[in-house]
């Protein structure tokens, strides 16, 4: 058990050590980090322009701008995260532009399910969203129904008449969806049926993101990492932004367990993150928890076994 678990040492890279060799030094972290840069050029003071939201003649990302350039490698991809969040991250105008689609959408799915309750759940119920990430929304109905496929089929027939609707499909996996595309804004809407745990997940999420307030740039960065690669969609295969969330909550739970990683920069927190889920985990062996402070357990003891699941591989 213990070889499969991490050793007592402090599983991060010696940084300190690189940073002397690019020439770099020893900072501080910002109270709240991301809310400032962590060390800026003199002329970073400007305002960003939305010329520097896209990408200039130099052929540069749009995340890299004169206030996020430094010799410090490190510091400067920690900059770069801040500036990838900000660009990219939610914004007051999303905000609004994706709770005039929902409420449209509750509209007209009541008009189906008379009596319903529509909620809304997910990355954009928990501002964590990316701007073309879907909108999760959640049907429970007056009476209880066993048969969410069939529900799924009906409000499918139903939506996909409506004019605004661009796209519709019925997906039938084990938890069936209707995937929408609205015509106006393009972004695409999930609808499933009585899954309330999605519902009660947003404010147990919303209370890490206090505790550990790197996450929401850590994820959006990961997100978008899948995204890139078409390993976000879950019945493609791919990952949910849920998961995602729990990976990262743990990562920081385990991290902090040594005491030595609340000053790291979230430069540092990335690589570190993409270094345990890539290299160091046990899948085979482990699976994750994040109750009580967090901790792994072995899969074998909850019967997470590959032969009695199909043979997929179970984390949370």
């Amino acid at each position: 058990m213990e070889e499969t678990l991490f050793s007592k040492e402090p599983y991060v890279f010696q940084w300190e050590e690189d940073r002397k060799e690019f020439g770099g030094e020893t900072i501080d972290i910002p109270e709240e980090i991301g809310k400032m840069y962590v060390k800026e050029r003199k002329d970073s003071s400007m305002d960003v322009s939305e010329e520097e939201k896209s990408a200039d003649d130099t052929g540069l990302p749009p995340w890299m701008t004169p206030r996020t350039q430094v010799d410090d490698p490190w510091v400067q991809l920690h900059n770069e995260i801040v500036e990838f969040y900000r660009i990219y991250g939610p914004s007051k105008e999303q905000n609004s532009i994706r709770k005039e689609l929902f409420i449209k959408i509750k509209k007209t799915i009541k008009s189906f399910f008379p009596g319903c309750i529509v909620k809304m759940f997910g990355s954009t119920a928990a501002m964590l969203y990316l701007p073309k990430s879907d909108i999760d929304v959640v049907v429970f109905l007056p009476k209880k129904s066993t048969n969410d496929f069939s529900n799924a089929k009906k409000l499918y027939k139903s939506i996909n008449k409506m004019p605004w609707v661009k796209s519709c499909e019925c997906i039938g996996a084990k938890v069936p969806i209707v995937k929408l595309e609205d015509s106006v804004t393009g972004l695409c809407v999930d609808v499933s049926f009585s899954r309330a745990n999605g519902v009660s997940a947003i404010s147990f999420i919303k209370k890490y993101l206090i505790l550990y307030p790197e996450i929401k740039y850590m994820l959006i960065i990961v997100k978008a990492f899948l995204k890139g690669r078409d390993l976000n969609e879950t019945f493609h295969g791919g990952m949910s932004s849920f998961v995602c969330t729990l990976l990262i909550i743990s990562y920081f739970q385990e991290s902090r367990k040594d005491g030595q990683s609340e000053d790291l920069l979230l430069s540092e927190h990335l690589l570190n993150f993409f270094y345990l889920y890539g290299v160091r985990f046990n899948y085979n062996e482990l699976g994750i928890s994040i109750r009580n402070g967090g901790t792994y357990f072995l899969r074998e003891e909850r019967g997470w076994l590959a032969q009695n699941r199909n043979k997929s591989v179970t984390l949370c």
